[in-house]
């Protein structure tokens, strides 16, 4: 994708990090946190093929865990 003038979209910035992570750590997986009502990015996460994997509290919030096999 070409960037817009602002730069790149969240969900095309979250493609191309998980793009080059994929070649450079050698997890088999990478997990990211996020609070249950942040509707946008579960989707942008869900959209990268991010999978809810436990619910759980950070900091005393409550935030949902999600995990993304890398495709290798």
């Amino acid at each position: 994708p070409v960037p817009r003038q602002g730069g790149f979209s969240p969900h095309e910035a979250l493609e191309k990090m998980l793009h080059w992570g994929t070649g450079f750590f050698k997890a088999t997986s990478t997990r990211c946190i996020i609070s249950p009502d942040n509707i946008a990015s579960r989707r942008i996460a869900e959209k990268n093929g991010f999978r809810k994997i436990a619910e759980t509290t950070y900091t005393g919030e409550p935030v949902w865990l999600h995990e993304r096999l890398f495709e290798r």
